[in-house]
């Protein structure tokens, strides 16, 4: 549209702090999505009020399957809203964990396309195979 103006919006996040002031505008790229790979075993993956891993533990997991999108990302840790699944609606989780045998994938990056159909991968790492090293994230 000639002449139209661009709104500016300033957003805040309790944990990630200020964002930058975004233009309201429906060609911004949308924020990656990731899906939840890991956490067969103890229904989902641990979820941590604020970003570091000496922040409280929210009660509930994020859910295996779950599709959350991305808030913020440092060092290794995702700061996520909940898009589909079970679990708290805003948290920090680790994307992998590391292992004696190399890392274990947590969360996998999905395209919006795959993430809104209703079909749920899961990758092979998550299959049991890293239930028992979430217990050495969970302390």
């Amino acid at each position: 549209r000639r002449g139209a103006q661009v709104r500016h919006v300033r957003c805040w996040s309790r944990s990630a702090g200020p964002l930058d002031a975004m233009p309201d505008r429906e060609d911004v790229a949308a924020p990656p999505r990731w899906r939840v790979v890991a956490g067969r075993v103890r229904q989902g993956i641990l979820v941590r009020e604020g970003e570091g891993l000496g922040c409280p533990k929210c009660l509930v997991r994020l859910s295996r399957g779950a599709v959350v999108e991305q808030l913020a990302f440092r060092s290794g840790r995702l700061n996520y809203r909940l898009l589909k699944g079970e679990g708290p609606e805003t948290g920090w989780v680790s994307v992998s964990l590391q292992r004696p045998g190399g890392a274990l994938q947590l969360l996998e990056r999905v395209d919006a396309a795959e993430a809104a159909s209703q079909h749920v991968g899961t990758s092979p790492l998550a299959d049991g195979e890293g239930d028992l090293s979430e217990s050495l994230h969970d302390g």
